[in-house]
Protein backbone atom coordinates (compact mmCIF):
# COMPACT_ATOMS: atom_id res chain seq x y z
CA UNK A 1 0.00 0.00 0.00
CA UNK A 2 2.79 2.33 1.17
CA UNK A 3 4.81 1.32 -1.95
CA UNK A 4 1.87 2.51 -4.43
CA UNK A 5 1.44 5.55 -2.49
CA UNK A 6 5.17 6.67 -3.25
CA UNK A 7 5.21 5.33 -6.65
CA UNK A 8 2.02 7.49 -7.36
CA UNK A 9 3.64 10.84 -5.82
CA UNK A 10 6.59 9.97 -8.32
CA UNK A 11 9.23 8.67 -5.46
CA UNK A 12 11.18 5.53 -5.66
CA UNK A 13 9.81 2.93 -3.27
CA UNK A 14 11.22 3.11 0.05
CA UNK A 15 12.51 6.71 -0.26
CA UNK A 16 9.08 8.34 1.49
CA UNK A 17 10.23 11.34 3.29
CA UNK A 18 13.54 11.54 2.56
CA UNK A 19 15.10 14.72 0.45
CA UNK A 20 15.48 14.87 -3.11
CA UNK A 21 19.05 15.70 -3.38
CA UNK A 22 19.32 14.64 -7.23
CA UNK A 23 17.14 17.19 -8.01
CA UNK A 24 19.20 19.58 -6.11
CA UNK A 25 22.07 18.08 -7.30
CA UNK A 26 20.64 18.42 -11.50
CA UNK A 27 20.27 21.98 -10.89
CA UNK A 28 23.57 23.28 -9.78
CA UNK A 29 24.85 20.94 -12.65
CA UNK A 30 22.58 23.10 -15.31
CA UNK A 31 23.36 26.13 -13.83
CA UNK A 32 27.40 25.83 -14.15
CA UNK A 33 26.45 24.64 -17.63
CA UNK A 34 24.93 27.61 -18.31
CA UNK A 35 27.65 29.64 -16.90
CA UNK A 36 30.16 28.43 -18.65
CA UNK A 37 27.74 28.38 -22.26
CA UNK A 38 27.46 32.12 -21.28
CA UNK A 39 31.00 33.15 -20.18
CA UNK A 40 32.56 33.16 -24.04
CA UNK A 41 29.42 34.93 -25.18
CA UNK A 42 29.63 37.92 -22.19
CA UNK A 43 33.70 38.23 -23.57
CA UNK A 44 32.13 38.71 -27.27
CA UNK A 45 29.73 40.85 -25.94
CA UNK A 46 31.20 42.72 -23.04
CA UNK A 47 29.68 46.20 -23.25
CA UNK A 48 26.20 44.77 -23.71
CA UNK A 49 26.96 42.70 -20.76
CA UNK A 50 27.83 45.89 -18.31
CA UNK A 51 24.54 47.58 -19.56
CA UNK A 52 22.67 44.53 -19.41
CA UNK A 53 23.97 43.81 -15.38
CA UNK A 54 23.61 47.40 -14.25
CA UNK A 55 20.03 47.22 -15.58
CA UNK A 56 18.89 44.14 -14.40
CA UNK A 57 19.72 45.18 -10.60
CA UNK A 58 16.02 44.79 -9.25
CA UNK A 59 15.71 41.50 -11.03
CA UNK A 60 18.58 40.69 -9.20
CA UNK A 61 17.15 42.31 -5.70
CA UNK A 62 14.32 40.23 -5.84
CA UNK A 63 16.12 37.22 -6.38
CA UNK A 64 17.76 37.73 -3.31
CA UNK A 65 15.19 38.75 -1.06
CA UNK A 66 12.23 36.69 -1.97
CA UNK A 67 11.62 33.98 0.26
CA UNK A 68 8.24 32.43 -1.66
CA UNK A 69 8.60 29.26 -3.48
CA UNK A 70 8.10 29.55 -7.57
CA UNK A 71 9.40 33.18 -7.09
CA UNK A 72 6.70 34.80 -9.21
CA UNK A 73 7.50 37.96 -8.04
CA UNK A 74 11.07 37.55 -9.57
CA UNK A 75 9.99 36.34 -12.70
CA UNK A 76 7.36 39.31 -13.09
CA UNK A 77 9.42 42.01 -11.87
CA UNK A 78 12.47 40.26 -14.02
CA UNK A 79 10.25 40.27 -17.56
CA UNK A 80 9.14 43.72 -16.79
CA UNK A 81 12.73 44.92 -16.23
CA UNK A 82 14.19 42.83 -18.90
CA UNK A 83 11.75 44.30 -21.70
CA UNK A 84 12.83 47.90 -20.17
CA UNK A 85 16.42 47.25 -20.74
CA UNK A 86 15.73 46.23 -24.30
CA UNK A 87 15.91 50.04 -25.50
CA UNK A 88 19.35 50.98 -23.84
CA UNK A 89 20.43 47.72 -25.94
CA UNK A 90 19.04 48.12 -29.10
CA UNK A 91 20.91 51.66 -28.62
CA UNK A 92 24.03 50.22 -27.76
CA UNK A 93 24.08 48.35 -30.53
CA UNK A 94 23.46 51.71 -32.55
CA UNK A 95 26.33 52.87 -31.44
CA UNK A 96 28.66 49.95 -32.41
CA UNK A 97 28.50 48.26 -29.25
CA UNK A 98 32.19 49.80 -27.80
CA UNK A 99 33.08 49.66 -24.32
CA UNK A 100 32.59 54.32 -25.23
CA UNK A 101 28.99 53.89 -26.15
CA UNK A 102 28.43 52.05 -22.92
CA UNK A 103 30.05 54.44 -20.70
CA UNK A 104 28.25 57.16 -22.28
CA UNK A 105 24.76 55.10 -22.01
CA UNK A 106 25.50 54.82 -18.72
CA UNK A 107 26.22 58.05 -17.78
CA UNK A 108 22.71 58.72 -19.01
CA UNK A 109 19.90 59.30 -16.48
CA UNK A 110 17.51 57.38 -19.13
CA UNK A 111 19.59 54.65 -19.31
CA UNK A 112 18.79 53.43 -15.63
CA UNK A 113 15.30 55.36 -15.43
CA UNK A 114 13.32 53.29 -18.13
CA UNK A 115 14.33 49.46 -16.48
CA UNK A 116 13.99 50.18 -13.33
CA UNK A 117 10.44 51.91 -13.70
CA UNK A 118 9.59 49.14 -15.76
CA UNK A 119 10.83 46.61 -12.97
CA UNK A 120 8.60 48.92 -10.46
CA UNK A 121 6.04 48.29 -12.98
CA UNK A 122 6.56 44.54 -12.57
CA UNK A 123 6.04 44.88 -8.94
CA UNK A 124 2.70 46.46 -9.31
CA UNK A 125 1.72 44.48 -12.22
CA UNK A 126 2.17 41.15 -9.75
CA UNK A 127 0.19 43.21 -6.74
CA UNK A 128 -2.63 44.09 -8.24
CA UNK A 129 -3.01 40.57 -10.50
CA UNK A 130 -2.89 39.03 -6.78
CA UNK A 131 -6.19 41.53 -5.35
CA UNK A 132 -7.82 40.85 -9.23
CA UNK A 133 -7.95 37.44 -8.80
CA UNK A 134 -9.12 37.31 -5.01
CA UNK A 135 -11.92 39.51 -5.87
CA UNK A 136 -12.52 36.92 -8.66
CA UNK A 137 -13.03 34.07 -6.47
CA UNK A 138 -14.38 36.11 -4.10
CA UNK A 139 -17.23 36.77 -6.54
CA UNK A 140 -17.58 33.11 -7.99
CA UNK A 141 -17.39 31.31 -4.42
CA UNK A 142 -20.54 33.76 -3.65
CA UNK A 143 -22.31 32.62 -6.97
CA UNK A 144 -21.53 29.01 -6.27
CA UNK A 145 -23.04 28.72 -2.79
CA UNK A 146 -26.15 30.72 -4.15
CA UNK A 147 -26.53 27.80 -6.65
CA UNK A 148 -25.79 25.21 -3.75
CA UNK A 149 -28.24 26.75 -1.48
CA UNK A 150 -30.93 27.33 -4.16
CA UNK A 151 -30.31 23.73 -5.84
CA UNK A 152 -30.96 22.48 -1.56
CA UNK A 153 -34.04 24.56 -1.65
CA UNK A 154 -35.32 22.80 -4.43
CA UNK A 155 -34.63 19.18 -3.40
CA UNK A 156 -36.18 20.68 0.52
CA UNK A 157 -39.13 21.64 -1.44
CA UNK A 158 -39.52 18.29 -3.50
CA UNK A 159 -38.53 16.01 -0.54
CA UNK A 160 -38.87 17.62 2.45
CA UNK A 161 -37.24 18.73 4.84
CA UNK A 162 -36.07 15.68 6.32
CA UNK A 163 -33.47 15.70 3.17
CA UNK A 164 -30.88 17.94 4.81
CA UNK A 165 -28.42 16.80 7.33
CA UNK A 166 -28.77 18.18 10.35
CA UNK A 167 -25.50 19.93 10.33
CA UNK A 168 -26.88 22.21 7.46
CA UNK A 169 -30.45 22.44 9.27
CA UNK A 170 -30.03 26.23 8.73
CA UNK A 171 -30.13 26.14 5.18
CA UNK A 172 -34.16 25.40 5.80
CA UNK A 173 -36.03 27.02 2.70
CA UNK A 174 -37.04 30.66 3.88
CA UNK A 175 -40.85 31.59 4.77
CA UNK A 176 -43.36 33.03 2.06
CA UNK A 177 -42.43 36.28 2.28
CA UNK A 178 -38.43 36.30 2.12
CA UNK A 179 -38.80 34.84 -1.20
CA UNK A 180 -38.44 37.85 -3.15
CA UNK A 181 -34.54 38.30 -1.38
CA UNK A 182 -31.52 36.23 -2.01
CA UNK A 183 -29.25 35.43 1.22
CA UNK A 184 -24.99 34.40 0.17
CA UNK A 185 -25.35 32.43 3.52
CA UNK A 186 -22.23 32.05 5.35
CA UNK A 187 -19.24 30.27 3.23
CA UNK A 188 -17.81 28.71 6.16
CA UNK A 189 -21.17 26.81 7.23
CA UNK A 190 -21.51 25.59 2.90
CA UNK A 191 -18.08 24.37 2.69
CA UNK A 192 -18.36 21.88 5.55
Amino acid sequence: MAQQQEERLGQAPGTAGQPQQKKAGASKKMLVFWLLAALPLALVLWPTCMVVGVSLIPTLVMFLFEREPGKHVTICVGLANAVGALPAVAGLWDQGQSYEAAVNLLRDGLTWLVPYAAAAGGYMVYFATESIIATYYRITTAERIRQIQSRQRKLMEEWGPDVVLPEYAEFRPPDEEDEGEESVGDAETVAR
